[in-house]
């Protein structure tokens, strides 16, 4: 697995065991990170179920300035310190390694707003409507921010939730990204 573009582009990065995980592809990054825009001027992303780090790295690598990790599994929070560490980069103030469950820290976390946000929980999970619900109630997205959410192909999201608006779908294999974005006004 490595960083595909960026300030760290080339850079293969650890991944979390891949019996416990199902990591984004390389492949599936790229096209994810394609249709969201290669760079990125500042901003803050969530990567939720983050695993290795993989898509929260890459958009760091991009220009995003701000990264939350948050996963449940201590070997995945190891694995992106260990990946951190590797870039030369730090937890601090603009990185932060969250070891919790993600239902749970949605719930919690207040005064806090992404830019953007990405969430690749198990595909078996059925955790993909508490996300996108709480997300949208608790106003988790920045106005005009996007939110993707990596599904098996053939799971169904519903078109809104709140202030969301699913505005893309793409299938790539057994994966679906489906992209929301807050149609909240920015003023």
């Amino acid at each position: 697995m490595r960083i595909i573009s960026g300030k760290w582009r080339g850079q293969v990065i650890k991944e979390v065991d891949r019996d416990k995980t199902r990591p984004t592809t390389d492949k599936n990054k790229e096209m994810l990170f394609n249709i969201l825009g290669q760079y990125f001027s500042g901003g803050s992303v969530l990567d939720l179920y983050a695993g290795s780090g993989a898509l929260g790295l890459e958009a760091l690598s991009r220009g995003m300035t701000h990264c939350y990790f948050v996963d449940s599994s201590f070997q995945a929070i190891n694995t992106i310190r260990e990946n951190l560490m590797k870039l030369k980069c730090h937890e601090g103030e603009d990185i932060i390694l969250v070891k919790r469950d993600v239902r749970s820290f949605l719930s919690q976390i207040i005064h806090k707003r992404f830019d953007l946000i990405l969430a690749d929980p198990p595909y078996e999970s059925d955790d993909y409507e508490y996300i996108l619900s709480t997300i949208a109630e608790r106003k988790l997205l920045a106005p005009r921010g996007i939110l993707v959410i990596e599904t098996r192909n053939d799971t169904i999201l519903e078109p809104s939730y709140h202030y969301l608006s699913l505005t893309r779908e793409r299938v790539a294999g057994i994966a679906k990204f489906t992209f929301y974005t807050n149609q909240e006004d920015a003023s």
